[in-house]
């Protein structure tokens, strides 16, 4: 209930920005869209519900490509609020459970999981660090493996009890370390630098060659082309690692066309190295133009 004097207003999300809004049903005038307000319901955190594996297998929002994919992520964030315990074992045990169907149905794709959480392992049975770092060391040994990255934020009194928890997840996950951060005023900032870093970090450097729809891949006219913000570029082609150039790198076939049917694109160690210290970076196998090599 409302204060005395006070009306009780359902707080909502403008359809297009995620921004709140509390015009129910009307159009947003300033960011776009319709408020949306979602039912509302009574849950106790902890319960049986939120301890089984299997609510975590179906994602809130479906994987997709960004941008397209924000405005939907956004909302579905702007409707949640944190309540009860910290489910954390069914929830990654659940969401590994999606990505290896995913890789299944798509093996030329590339997946990770990031595990971010503002506490430790609380309440249901298996919730605790030993089974967690167990399922996630599966996943990482497992094939496909997949990485898991770490982020926890706490309060500066916990920092130190937290880390050495979250470290281990983060070790068994095949990435060595936890991105352990404070609750203070540049927090958004540091979350953000946290997940730039990760991107870098599985942005891939080989490609599968897709199998084509129609008649046989011309492979003198397949490029690799990087978009930086420094802007878009062509990374050249060297035939061989032997080849890659110490300073601007390259990519080439696993295997060469005048010796067989290449299956994937492989990057030079100097190009590899140059994306993943990038915060930001796209990268593309475009068909159809002669390919490119350094000039």
């Amino acid at each position: 209930p409302c204060p005395a004097g006070m009306t009780c207003q359902p707080l909502g999300t403008c359809t297009d920005s995620g921004q709140p809004c509390t015009n129910a049903g009307q159009p947003c005038p300033m960011a776009g869209g319709t408020c949306e307000v979602p039912p509302k319901s009574c849950v106790v955190g902890g319960g049986e519900r939120d301890c089984d594996d299997v609510r975590y297998e179906t994602p809130a929002v479906a994987i997709g490509e960004l941008p397209l994919a924000q405005g939907a992520v956004t909302r579905m964030l702007a409707r949640k609020i944190p309540i009860g315990g910290t489910p954390l074992g069914p929830a990654v045990r659940g969401v590994l459970g999606h990505l290896r169907a995913r890789l299944m149905a798509d093996p030329s794709r590339k997946a990770a999981l990031v595990v971010a959480s503002d506490g430790l392992p609380e309440g249901c049975q298996g919730n605790d660090i030993p089974a967690i770092a167990g399922a996630i060391g599966a996943a990482f040994t497992g094939s496909p493996s997949v990485l898991t990255y770490v982020i926890g934020v706490f309060s500066a009194a916990e920092v130190a009890m937290a880390r050495p928890q979250l470290d281990s997840l983060a070790r068994r996950g095949g990435t060595n370390q936890a991105f352990v951060l404070t609750a203070s005023d540049d927090l958004n900032m540091r979350l953000l630098d946290a997940l730039n870093q990760i991107r870098g970090a599985v942005l891939a450097c080989e490609y599968r060659i897709p199998a084509m729809p129609v008649g046989k891949l011309d492979f003198g006219k397949v490029n690799v082309r990087h978009t930086s913000a420094a802007g878009p570029q062509n990374v050249p082609y060297v035939e061989t690692m032997a080849r890659c150039d110490p300073a601007r790198g390259g990519w080439y076939y696993d295997v060469l066309p005048s010796a067989g049917t290449p299956s994937r694109i492989l990057v030079c160690p100097a190009t590899c190295a140059g994306w993943k210290a990038e915060k930001s970076a796209q990268v593309e196998v475009t068909f159809g133009c002669a390919t490119q090599g350094i000039d």
